[in-house]
C-alpha cells in the first residue's frame, strides 16, 4: 500500500538532503556582538552570536517546534500542527543537520537563553542528485487524494532542488534547515546578525556561496535586503490553487513567495 506518510514528508517540505560527513575542525571566529532592546522592549542589552553547543541541540529543536514547524505555510494550511508524525519527521531531519555541529545561535550575555538559532549544513554535489524537472511518477495503487498531493510535491520540488551547482559552478556550498527568533526578541535585527555570519561560515570551511531556501514574506524581505540573488521561485497563489479544497481553508492569510535564494563570497 502507498506510504501516506512519506507523502506528508515530502510535500511539507522536510528534505533529508545530502550533507558533508566530515565537517573540517572549527576554528575560532570573531563572533559579532551587538545591542537591542530586551525582550520586555526598554532596557537595551548586549546579544552575542557563536556556534549552537551540542547541550543546547534539545533546546534549538524545540524552538524549531514551537514556532518554526508551526508558522510553516504548509503546516498551517495541511492543519498539521498537532500531527506528531509531520513533527517527528520535520525533527529527524533538524537533528541530522544539528550534528554535523556548524549551526548558529544567539544568546544574551547575561544569559544562556537560546534568543534564535540557524540550522546549518553544507550540501555537496553527488551521485544521487536528482533533476527537478524530471517528470513525476506515481505508484499505481497511488489513491486520487495523494495523486493531487504529489502533483503540488512537483512544484515545490522544482524550488527546493534547484541545480545551485550548475549555476554557480560549485561543488559544495552552505545551505540551511531553518532559522528561527522566538517572538519576543523578533524586529531587533537577530535574524539579520543569524544570517550575516554566514560570510565568515563559508571563509572558513572553503566555500564560496550560501544558498537557502526562504518560505515567509520577512525572510524574502530580508534575503533582498543582505543581498541575495534570486534563483527560482513560486508564488504561494499559485501553489495552493493547486490544492483539493479542503486543504486550503485554514490559510486565513497566504504569503507571497516560496524562493530559492544565494549569495555568492567569493570567486
Amino acid at each position: 500500500m502507498f506510504n501516506q506518510k512519506l507523502i506528508i514528508l515530502i510535500v511539507v517540505g522536510a528534505f533529508i538532503t545530502q550533507i558533508s560527513e566530515a565537517a573540517p575542525k572549527q576554528s575560532e571566529i570573531e563572533w559579532p556582538k551587538f545591542n537591542a532592546s530586551d525582550s520586555d522592549g526598554n532596557e537595551l542589552v548586549e546579544y552575542r552570536i557563536g556556534w549552537l553547543p551540542k547541550a543546547k541541540y534539545q533546546e534549538a529543536l524545540d524552538l524549531m517546534a514551537e514556532y518554526m514547524y508551526r508558522e510553516n505555510p504548509f503546516v498551517v494550511a495541511f492543519d498539521w500542527g498537532d500531527d506528531a508524525d509531520v513533527l517527528n519527521n520535520h525533527l529527524s531531519g533538524w537533528s541530522a543537520h544539528l550534528d554535523k555541529g556548524i549551526s548558529v545561535a544567539c544568546f544574551k550575555n547575561s544569559s544562556d537563553e537560546l534568543i534564535g538559532v540557524n540550522i546549518l549544513y553544507i550540501e555537496e554535489l553527488n551521485q544521487d542528485y536528482v533533476d527537478p524537472e524530471k517528470p513525476v511518477t506515481y505508484p499505481k495503487d497511488i489513491p486520487s487524494k495523494f495523486r493531487n498531493l504529489m502533483k503540488l510535491t512537483h512544484e515545490l520540488h522544482t524550488v527546493q532542488r534547484f541545480n545551485v551547482f550548475e549555476k554557480y559552478g560549485v561543488k559544495r556550498y552552505l545551505s540551511s534547515d531553518g532559522l528561527v527568533v522566538r517572538p519576543e526578541y523578533r524586529h531587533r535585527g537577530i535574524a539579520s546578525q543569524l544570517l550575516g555570519v554566514r560570510k565568515m561560515i563559508c571563509a572558513k570551511y572553503n566555500l564560496k556561496l550560501t544558498s537557502t531556501v526562504f518560505t515567509s514574506d520577512a525572510s524574502n524581505a530580508l534575503a533582498v535586503k543582505m543581498g541575495y540573488e534570486l534563483d527560482t521561485f513560486k508564488m504561494y497563489a499559485d501553489i495552493f490553487s493547486k490544492l483539493p479544497e479542503q486543504y486550503n481553508v485554514n490559510m486565513t492569510e497566504k504569503p507571497e513567495m516560496f524562493s530559492r535564494r544565494s549569495i555568492k563570497f567569493f570567486n
